[in-house]
């Protein structure tokens, strides 16, 4: 089994991420401190919009593949009158 894995070792050497020290700093002023709150704010602003935008999208796409479409040969069609067919419409009245 360990044969196995340094085979793949081999091919795919593990990516180590590197090593950054937490620190959790305040900014250094008031008006960083306000830019952060403000690309956090235009952040999740931007999150609800792509959500909204998917969401409707796809709300869009169901009504038109549920939602019957109507028989553009069916005489009693609106348009069928309007390309001569109303002939076939007094037949039936």
């Amino acid at each position: 089994m360990f044969q196995i894995e340094q085979f793949i070792e081999s091919i795919f050497p593990s990516q180590k991420p590197p090593q950054q020290p937490v620190t959790t700093e305040t900014p250094a002023s008031a008006e960083d401190e306000a830019k952060l709150r403000a690309d956090k704010d235009e952040a999740k602003w931007d999150l609800i919009y792509m959500g909204l935008a998917i969401v409707s999208i796809l709300v869009i796409i169901t009504v038109f593949m549920v939602s019957p479409l109507p028989d553009p040969c069916d005489p009693c069609y609106p348009w069928s009158v309007a390309l001569g067919n109303d002939s076939q419409i007094r037949r039936r009245l």
